[in-house]
Formats: C-alpha cells, structure tokens, sequence
C-alpha cells in the first residue's frame, strides 16, 4: 500500500528526465540502431528479390535458385527489431522533449537506414544485386532456345535502381513531411502563446468528456467538450481531441477557462481551454500569469494543461 499516486509518480518522472544529456545520448544511440535496422531490413529484402530477379532474367536452365535461409531471418528479425527499437526511441525521445513527439520519427530513421543500402546495392563492387546472363535475352545454355526478354523481365532488370530510387523518394517525402511539421506545430504554439498572453478570458464548464479509443504513447486521446458564454452574451461549446493522462483527465461539470482572440471568436483556431493544473497555475499567477509552457497542445489548437 502507498500513500502516493503512481501514475502520478511517473509522469512526474517523466518530467524530471525531460532536457537530461544523458536522456539525449540514449537516443541518439538507439536512433542510430534503428537506421541499422533500416539497412538491415533492406539487405535481407534485396537478397529475397534477388532470387525471384534471377528467375525472370535467365533461362529456366540457367538458375537453380533458394533463398539465403541467413538473409530470410535477417529480413525477418529486422522487422521485429524494428518495433521495438522504434518503441524505445519513441519513449527516450519522448522524455528528453518532456512529453512531445520527436523531430525526427522512427519511420524516417528507418528510411535513411533502407536508402543507404539500396543505393549501396548499386555500386559495381557490390554483389548483392546480381548480373543476369545477359541484357535483354535469357539464355538456354542446354537447348540453345534462347528467349528475349518481356516487359515483366526488363522491371526486374529494373528494380535495384526502382528500389533505390523508390526508397530516396520516400525518405525525401517523409523529412519534408515532418519539416512541414514542426513548422506548423511551432506556429500554433505561437498563436496560442499570443491567446494566453492577449486573448479575452471567460470562465468555462467542462461538459463532456469522451474516450476515441486510442492511445499515444500509453497516453489516452480523449474528445472534450467545453461550454462557456462569451463576452457578448452568446453561449458556445468547443470541441478537441487532446492527449490528457488519466490522472489529470477533466472532471465533467469542472471547471475550465476559455481564452479566444477577439478578431474571430468563432474560430477554433483562436480559442484556449484550460483545465486542471494549467487552470490552477493560472490562478496563482493572476490574470494573464498563463503562459505556453509547460502545455499540451492538442491537434485541434484547444491546449490543455499537464
């Protein structure tokens, strides 16, 4: 038996490890795993193939072809592995940000991992990729029936480059996805910093609280609904979606602060709640003592305190 709240003990040691060097070390090494695992997924795919590659591009009598039993639990393993590392990134990232996803995701480690090794695949001296026969033609070495290439056999022929290419694209696509990001999330959080600090408070009543049935990094999303009447008198409900922990999930009938930007009280975009300990900092400090630290910002722009 415990006097002390547990989940409440490790969010508040989740929180003394956010910013900590050694926090950032730890993820740094398993971010560099998981780019191994990466090309390791990708050199036991490229083996795979292969076999299939060689079977299109020669003649029947030209190919007695197995897959590597190593690379197949290679390919395998690495899938696994994949998981994992990407869980333990996930949560060390997680601590160091205190809380907020990090800069670079595991699937875009994972990529650079993959892409390194498709293009590496390219290099003459590398033999995972193999040579056919020959171009354009699959040879019969016992009949002499030798048969030109299909349009399937020249894709085959194709596929390091495809493969290279595809995978570059990719990792190009989800870098910029994520710069496009950060730059919006980094917005927003100005925005709603300028909402703290300028916008117009009015008290607020939480009306609903709802589950959606998933869960970020074991934390829950849960939909709110927050009732408040603005200072022209006319009664509103704003909606979020917002990661809240279970212990500081909002009490319906609590109460809540709403804080919008009069040059569009209708946008959500430029609406606050507040609720449990960001509410309670915020009546310690005063009026206008609320700032964008130390908040959860939900996807919806509503922020949430923690």
């Amino acid at each position: 038996m415990s006097t002390v709240n547990p989940q409440q003990q490790r969010l508040d040691a989740g929180r003394a490890a956010a910013g900590r060097p050694g926090t950032l070390v730890l993820a740094i090494a398993v971010a560099a795993v998981l780019v191994v695992v990466g090309a390791a997924f990708a050199r036991g795919l490229i083996s795979v193939l292969d076999v299939f590659r060689i079977m299109q591009l020669n003649s029947v009598f030209a190919w007695d072809e197995t897959p590597d039993t190593v690379m197949v639990w290679l390919l395998v393993l690495s899938v696994f592995a994949a998981v994992i590392v990407a869980g333990a990134y996930t949560r060390l990232a997680g601590r160091f940000t205190g809380g907020r996803t990090p800069a670079v995701r595991p699937f875009t480690l994972q990529a650079l991992g993959f892409t390194a090794a498709a293009v590496v695949a390219l290099q003459p001296s590398v033999n995972w990729w193999r040579a056919p026969s020959a171009v354009g033609v699959a040879v019969d070495p016992s009949f002499g029936r030798d048969e030109e290439w299909g349009p399937l056999a020249w894709v085959f022929y194709a596929l390091p480059t495809v493969l290279a290419v595809g995978a570059a694209v990719l990792l190009v696509l989800s870098l910029a996805a994520r710069i496009w990001r950060v730059r919006h999330e980094d917005g927003r959080g100005r925005l709603l910093a300028r909402i703290l600090a300028e916008g117009r408070a009015v008290p607020g009543t939480v009306s609903e609280v709802g589950e959606t049935g998933l869960r970020i990094n074991n934390v829950p999303l849960r939909r709110v609904v927050t009732a408040y009447v603005d200072h022209t008198g006319v009664r509103r409900w704003v909606t979020t979606d917002a990661l809240i922990p279970e212990a500081e999930t909002p009490v319906v009938g609590g109460p809540a602060e709403v804080r919008y930007l009069d040059a569009d009280i209708a946008a959500q975009k430029n609406i606050a709640v507040l609720t449990g300990q960001a509410l309670q900092r915020t009546v310690d400090a005063g009026a206008g003592g609320a700032s964008a630290a130390g908040l959860t910002v939900s996807s919806s722009g509503v922020l949430f305190g923690t």
